[in-house]
């Protein structure tokens, strides 16, 4: 449960909500005008900010697990059906993004759990570690490689489609008359910013499961110095595992990006097919040299 005020401050924040909302106070500087007239808007701002998240998290019982979980098998093998609810969200709440930080939450004991079970089965197949403490530390960091590999691909992708719809928008033309999009406005499209993020969390499952959590069972083939025509045909079976994949992960960020950004626009396919191609020549790249996508981060870094 959230934290409850009494009930002169909630007067008071309605008050100021219906001054803020006659004065337009959507721009930059009529929010600091309002705010900064306003003391205790202020601080119940605060209050709210600080304690929303936070609450929802440390109580299981505000967490709805099982419509998260629900989610997760619709981006594996329904995602169409995953994008109804971000439309339904928007229905309902006008806005796309996730306001329940369980899917995020999930999302991280996931990767920092894969990243544990990783590292602790590579540090102890590399004993020459200098002392304990180096030991440790270099347990500690590998812990994150996961996720910041998937954050980072994320970003990168995230940044080039923002980009991409912050050009349509400011230049109508690059589209002509077939542009159709939620955005409206740049204002809309930085308000809907955080559903970038969403669309990158709906792929993280299919992710985890072709780069990570298939090919850490067949570790003990893949780190034997023997059977070298078996340890081949593994890497290849999990490459091109890993492949599909991550086809699969810029097959459900189109589709996000069709359902909800773009619906009659012909996207900016280049972004995908210059993924596309990376992602053959890299996984051929690992494949020559007897790597699996989790074994070359490992390795490398």
């Amino acid at each position: 449960m959230l934290p409850l005020h009494n009930n002169e401050n909630k007067k008071k924040n309605e008050e100021i909500g219906i001054d803020f909302r006659k004065k337009n106070g959507y721009g930059i500087k009529n929010i600091g005008k309002i705010i900064s007239s306003h003391k205790q808007f202020n601080k119940n701002v605060k209050k709210k900010i600080s304690y929303d998240y936070i609450v929802i998290l440390l109580n299981k019982a505000n967490l709805d697990i099982k419509y998260n979980y629900a989610q997760i098998a619709y981006s594996l093998f329904c995602p169409s059906k995953l994008y109804k609810l971000f439309l339904y969200r928007k229905q309902n709440k006008n806005h796309y993004y996730r306001d329940d930080p369980c899917f995020f939450f999930i999302f991280l004991v996931n990767y920092l759990t894969i990243g544990y079970i990783y590292s602790i089965n590579i540090i102890s197949r590399k004993p020459n570690v200098i002392n304990d403490n180096s030991k440790y530390a270099l347990f500690t960091i590998r812990i994150f490689y996961p996720l910041l590999i998937f954050l980072l691909t994320g970003i990168l992708i995230t940044t080039l489609n923002y980009i991409y719809i912050f050009k349509c928008i400011k230049n109508r033309s690059i589209v002509g008359n077939e542009y159709n999009t939620v955005f409206e406005s740049i204002k809309d499209l930085n308000r809907e910013i955080l559903f970038f993020f969403d669309i990158n969390l709906n792929c993280s499952t299919t992710i985890l499961i072709s780069s990570f959590a298939v090919p850490y069972f067949f570790l003990p083939i893949l780190t034997i110095k023997h059977f070298e025509i078996l340890k081949k045909i593994v890497i290849i079976i999990l490459n091109i595992l890993d492949i599909l994949g991550w086809m699969y992960y810029l097959y459900i960020y189109k589709i996000g990006m069709h359902v909800i950004l773009c619906r009659n626009i012909k996207q900016n396919n280049y972004i995908y097919i210059f993924f596309f191609c990376f992602i053959l020549i890299f996984f051929f790249y690992l494949t020559y040299n007897n790597l699996t996508f989790a074994l070359f981060i490992y390795n490398f870094f």
